[in-house]
């Protein structure tokens, strides 16, 4: 009911986006993020330090061979 009073009394906004002059341009952007906890892992607030340790040491191994990775995908023209 209320919806329907909100709409009545609605009137539009002028589309300021359909503005066409040098000084009107548009520029849309939009970012999402998305994370995710570390399997095994608590998220960083509640992990323990010997966890932590552990955490920076896998990923230091994981990531060690990143380098190597981003060379062989660069020569093989994928990026």
């Amino acid at each position: 009911m209320r919806s329907k009073r909100l709409r009545k009394g609605f009137r539009p906004v002028m589309k300021w986006y359909e503005e066409k002059d040098a000084e009107n341009d548009v520029i849309v952007a939009s970012r999402i993020r998305l994370l995710r906890n570390l399997r095994d892992y608590k998220f960083p607030w509640k992990l323990e330090e010997e966890d932590a340790k552990r955490l920076t040491k896998e990923l230091e191994e994981k990531l060690c061979g990143i380098g190597s990775l981003m060379e062989e995908v660069t020569r093989h023209g994928i990026f």
